[in-house]
Formats: C-alpha cells, structure tokens, sequence
C-alpha cells in the first residue's frame, strides 16, 4: 500500500468523542449494529451468556462500582495503607498505590468472574419472582 493512502484511511478514522462529532457514533454503534444483525444466528454458552448480562445490564453497570471500590480499598490495605486513605476518588489515592499492567489484567478477569456469578443471581430471582421492582434490574 502506498503511505498516501494508508494516511488518507487513518485521517478518515480519526474521530474524537470530545468535542462531539457525528463520525464517532458512527464509527462505534455501525460495526455494533452489523454484529447484532448477525448475532441471532449464534448459539451455545458465549450467547447465552451475553443474553444474560443484557438482560441484568443495570445491575451489573450499579454493583460493579461497588465491588470495584470495595476491592479498592482491600488491595489498599493489603499494600500497607490506611482504609481511610481509599475513601476518596480514585485519584486523591496515596503515592504509591496501584499495580503493573498484569496486576490490572488478573483483577479485571477477578471482576468479571465475580458479575457473572452476581448477574446469574440476579437472572435467577427475575425468572422466579414478578415483582415490579425486578424489571429495572
């Protein structure tokens, strides 16, 4: 390929989310909406689990900054902080707090092994129960 043209292609990918421009919608929500047009022919257990989690996405999106934060705050004292010291935003945390990239990666992975058993919970209480509440989660 020819460097004019690889420039032209990542000039025409370089959208900005701020200030708002109507490319970067585009540009994130079109190759969604292609995926989920063929998303109905999928079947087996990565399905079933994405139709999970779509189906308690506002219990997943309200306990996640939850359980985050919690975990937060016991990795603070694990490192030797005060528990009071993780009270805050995450960037008023003490020097020194944090973790390398991999560290970062197996907590991530940690959290999400987490919400999908919270999320199952939770998918197994709406199956029983109709309460009116339920629906909103």
């Amino acid at each position: 390929m020819e460097l004019g043209l690889i420039s032209t292609l990542f000039d025409f990918f370089d959208v900005t989310k701020y200030p708002p421009s109507l490319l970067f919608p585009l540009i994130t929500l079109g190759p969604m909406a292609i995926v989920c047009s063929y998303a109905d022919r999928f079947s087996g257990k990565i399905k079933d689990i994405f139709v999970m989690c779509g189906r308690v996405q506002f219990a997943f999106y309200v306990a996640h900054f939850y359980l985050i934060h919690i975990l937060s705050i016991v990795y603070g004292v694990w490192q030797g902080f005060e528990a009071h010291q993780m009270a805050y935003m995450f960037p008023f945390y003490p020097d020194g707090y944090g973790t390398s990239l991999i560290g970062v990666n197996i907590l991530w992975i940690g959290v999400i092994a987490i919400m999908y058993t919270f999320c199952k919970w939770v998918m197994k209480i709406k199956s029983f129960r109709k309460d009116w509440w339920l629906s909103y989660l």
